[in-house]
């Protein structure tokens, strides 16, 4: 299989989607975000012997290498770090994290649009964090001779399988790939059996670890203590990263719950924040009284105890578990789900609750269900059950976040591991990063 092919089928899935992307692009700033960029017009950057290209898919993978990117900048000073993502939310995070770096939107995988970029950017290495296999990318590194590694690498059973049948037809740009710093034996074993080479993968452990905050920055957590006018002693229910369905799960376990806990408040943070608009709509619609961040921020007042907070805007989840008697992370509830990161609030100390359906983040619960560190439901009635519980006895919950905090710190040093490689291969330090 050639870059032609390739180019050739994905023009045949944008024709297909290009009626929804028509639809959608007047109506939807997400639609048109970065479309020079995408096209490979990405900022052009002086020439530079030593230039890391780190690539972030969206939002929720733009922490992970940021202690990783403090140590190379203390020790490799002269070292130029650019950063991409594939969503607008993404490159918000990231040019949050790292103000003054560059960050763009990651090029459409057509051959012409990575050239493009590539010649534009001019990296020196190429630093994919947790799965983002694309060919024509490789397949144009693999020209350059512009070595790629991944970072934190990820795969499930079903990537493992249309990535191994994608490197066999496409053997240049397996080629590219000299190093796989994979987050556990598992995920080690997917990608040798996608068929990158077993010699460069490694196991490292999970850098989302080293982001982790446990401490909790009390200016952020008294700024939205004020926000949302909640007073010293209440107890809150925050629910983390949530997808369709859940939030108003969370509300019907909170309504239940409040005949036992009355002060209790209830804070949601839906994984998507475009999605905040049609969440508090539906929960209106159910009979429950809603408000987003935004609206709360542009007037004074109280807020009623009965509210729903929504929370409409980007970087506040951690903030937001900070707050958190307990925590429930979303994407879990309901199948396929897939889950997300627990381990945030985990770090914090807080008790997590999560649903059964976390198989996106199998290494992660491994960990915390090792130290007893985290509650699974299977049911709505199980979510109820188990809130009420941690809620009744503050104590029990207290015990489980302190146990879920010690495993995230227990498991740290996985930025020390995947720097060594990095310099092993050449890929940092005298040949890469100087």
């Amino acid at each position: 299989m050639t870059s032609t092919i390739l180019n050739a089928l994905y023009a045949w899935f944008g024709v297909l989607i290009s009626p929804r992307w028509l639809f959608m692009a007047p109506r939807s700033r997400r639609y048109r975000a970065g479309l020079r960029h995408r096209l490979g017009f990405v900022p052009r950057l002086p020439s530079r012997r030593n230039r890391l290209w780190i690539h972030c898919a969206s939002v929720g993978e733009a922490s992970i290498p940021f202690r990783l990117v403090e140590w190379i900048r203390s020790e490799y000073p002269r070292t130029d770090i650019v950063f991409s993502s594939c969503t607008d939310t993404g490159v918000e995070r990231l040019r949050e994290l790292y103000p003054g770096d560059g960050v763009f939107f990651f090029p459409c995988d057509l051959s012409f649009c990575v050239n493009a970029a590539l010649e534009r950017v001019k990296p020196s290495a190429l630093l994919l964090v947790e799965q983002e296999i694309w060919p024509n990318m490789l397949l144009a590194c693999n020209r350059r001779r512009i070595p790629v590694a991944i970072l934190n690498g990820r795969m499930n059973e079903l990537s493992s399988r249309l990535v191994r049948c994608l490197l066999r037809l496409l053997p240049q740009a397996r080629e590219a790939i000299k190093l796989c710093c994979a987050r556990s034996r598992t995920d080690a074993g997917r990608f040798e059996y996608a068929g990158i080479d077993g010699e460069r993968i490694t196991e490292t452990g999970s850098l989302k670890y080293e982001a982790l905050d446990t401490t909790g920055n009390n200016d952020s957590i008294s700024r939205l203590m004020k926000t949302f006018r909640i007073q010293p002693g209440e107890g809150v229910l925050v629910g983390g990263s949530t997808h369709d369905r859940e939030e108003t799960a969370l509300a019907d376990a909170w309504r239940s719950l409040r005949r036992d806990h009355p002060s209790l408040r209830l804070v949601i943070a839906p994984r998507h924040i475009e999605r905040a608009g049609r969440v508090a709509k539906a929960l209106r619609k159910s009979g429950y009284m809603a408000e987003r961040k935004t609206e709360l921020e542009n007037r004074d007042g109280a807020v009623s105890q009965d509210t729903v907070i929504i929370v409409d805007t980007i970087g506040e989840l951690v903030p937001c578990y900070a707050l958190a008697t307990v925590a429930f992370v979303g994407r879990s509830l309901f199948p396929p789900g897939g889950g997300q990161n627990m381990m945030e609030p985990a770090a914090l100390g807080k008790a997590v609750v999560v649903g059964a359906h976390t198989g996106n983040f199998r290494p992660e619960m491994e960990v915390l269900c090792a130290a007893s560190a985290v509650e699974v439901v299977r049911n709505l009635s199980e979510l109820r059950e188990t809130l009420h519980r941690l809620l009744k006895n503050r104590a029990r919950a207290r015990a489980l976040g302190r146990r879920a905090q010690r495993a995230v710190i227990a498991n740290r040093g996985a930025t020390r591991r995947s720097v060594e490689e990095l310099e092993e291969r050449g890929i940092i330090g005298a040949g890469g990063g100087s």
